[in-house]
């Protein structure tokens, strides 16, 4: 007994340790540019992933936007995503400003270390039923509304070109809206956008059309790559 009670204090100072040593400062977070501040010639950033993680490591913001004092605006573009490990920023690190444009209230902070953002390191892929939804990228929500039209030759039948399905998706980001968005399957007509951080592809529409089957609307799935 004594022995089941050393191993088990053991295996609680093991887990209260390792609890200890996670440190939020050394995570990733995907970070967006999304405005300067003049006056100190820096950047402001947005994190579209992880908002509650953000808020507990670096202040809350109202409109979750962080100065960077020390990522200098020349060398960064707005709407660019880099990588960043983050924290607080300290008194010291504060830089001397001048005031010649207006001034924003976010909480400041110190990037330790960044990273270009490379597209295919975020890529997902999804499906999801006629009505589904899903949250994607923390502050997006992408719904599949229907197939506005599906006029893909089906199989058994002789048609004079391949046809085409369009398919309606809702995307509502936090503080951009709600988008009403239409790919296609067909070459010729839009199979992918952009909007915000996201691009979104349409991969596939199933099931394919079949003269001996009836597609009810509930019945359709869209394939996506985001």
């Amino acid at each position: 007994m004594i022995k089941n009670f050393l191993l088990f204090g053991f295996m609680m100072a093991l887990l209260f340790s390792c609890e200890l040593t996670s440190d939020p400062t050394e995570k990733v977070y995907v970070a967006e540019v999304v405005g300067y501040d003049l006056n100190c010639a820096t950047c402001i950033l947005h994190f579209p992933n992880d908002t509650a993680q953000i808020n507990d490591l670096l202040g809350y913001s109202p409109f979750d936007y962080y100065h960077a004092v020390n990522l200098n605006m020349e060398d960064f573009a707005i709407g660019q995503l880099v990588k960043v490990k983050a924290r607080q920023a300290m008194d010291t690190e504060l830089r001397a400003c001048i005031e010649l444009y207006a001034t924003y209230d976010y909480p400041y902070i110190y990037v330790t270390e960044y990273e270009q953002y490379r597209d295919s390191d975020f890529i997902d892929t999804l499906e999801l039923n006629a009505g589904a939804c899903v949250t994607t990228y923390g502050q997006a929500n992408l719904c599949f509304d229907s197939v506005v039209n599906d006029s893909r030759c089906p199989i058994g039948a002789v048609c004079c070109w391949e046809g085409n399905a369009e398919v309606k998706l809702d995307l509502t980001i936090t503080g951009q809206g709600k988008h009403d968005i239409r790919l296609n399957t067909h070459s010729n007509f839009p199979s992918d956008t952009t909007i915000g951080h996201l691009n979104i592809s349409l991969v596939k529409v199933t099931p394919y059309p079949d003269l001996d089957r009836e597609i009810k609307p509930e019945d359709y799935r869209v394939k996506l790559s985001v």
